[in-house]
């Protein structure tokens, strides 16, 4: 957990340091979800995989047809029944109710791996949603391969599934946590899935992974650059240790 909640902390207290105004659109105390049934969250509630004090938010992005998607991962260990979710307009006690992305089905599934297991950031291009699942239950039990699921907005069908070897998804220690993906296309968005280029941050192992699907070649850089060079950090009087690596990415120039 402690990328995630470093990340926060060190928005936080900036925020709080420097006096900047945020105007909130959405606020939550706790994630609940759009349960089929009683029953259902019950069931949830009691074997574990719904835990509120185990749900972190990390990622928001917008459709172009408004959806607003969200991302609870289960980076503590088992607590989020969805790790993709979507805003609806009914409100809980914890705050707005969230439906899982596509459907509860890719989380209810008997064989996990057919489904979706943890989520930490999307991308959104051509109207399409790739979603990275790095398979990960909390940071070290990888109970999936990691793999790349794209769906298409306009009818949240699956269009495309890549699979993400683990010697590409780790480094050579066989550490690695794929958190981050970003989509790069020249030109227009015509036939975007068979021209695309996929870039993936490793936070844990430093690393980049790309992936062509032009000729479906995959390959890993790895550098002393994407290593943390200062992991100790001060601010608003509050002291503590980040040792991530790369966590984002964006493309300056994407060459249209």
């Amino acid at each position: 957990m402690k990328y995630s909640s470093s990340i926060l902390l060190i928005v936080s207290m900036a925020i709080v340091s420097f006096g900047v105004e945020v105007n909130f659109i959405h606020e939550w105390k706790y994630a609940d979800f759009e349960w089929e049934s009683q029953e259902q969250k019950q069931a949830a509630i009691n074997s574990g995989t719904y835990n509120p004090l185990m749900c972190v938010f990390e990622d928001a992005s917008k459709a172009d047809d408004g959806r607003l998607f969200i991302t609870i991962t289960n980076v503590y260990g088992p607590g989020s029944p969805a790790s993709l979710t979507t805003v609806t307009n009914k409100i809980g006690s914890g705050g707005p109710i969230l439906r899982p992305y596509p459907n509860w089905s890719w989380y209810n599934n008997k064989s996990i791996c057919d489904g979706i297991v943890n989520v930490y950031r999307t991308d959104i291009h051509c109207n399409h949603i790739i979603i990275l699942d790095n398979g990960k239950i909390g940071q070290y039990d990888q109970v999936c391969n990691p793999k790349l699921v794209i769906f298409d907005l306009k009818d949240d069908t699956l269009v495309k599934t890549i699979y993400l070897p683990l010697d590409f998804a780790t480094n050579r220690t066989g550490f690695g946590l794929l958190t981050t993906p970003l989509i790069y296309v020249s030109g227009e968005c015509k036939q975007f899935l068979y021209k695309m280029i996929v870039f993936i941050t490793d936070t844990e192992g430093s690393g980049l992974v790309m992936y062509d699907s032009s000729t479906k070649r995959m390959c890993r850089i790895e550098s002393d650059y994407m290593k943390p060079t200062d992991i100790f950090f001060s601010v608003a009087n509050q002291n503590f240790t980040y040792e991530g690596g790369i966590f984002s990415i964006t493309i300056l120039d994407d060459g249209k």
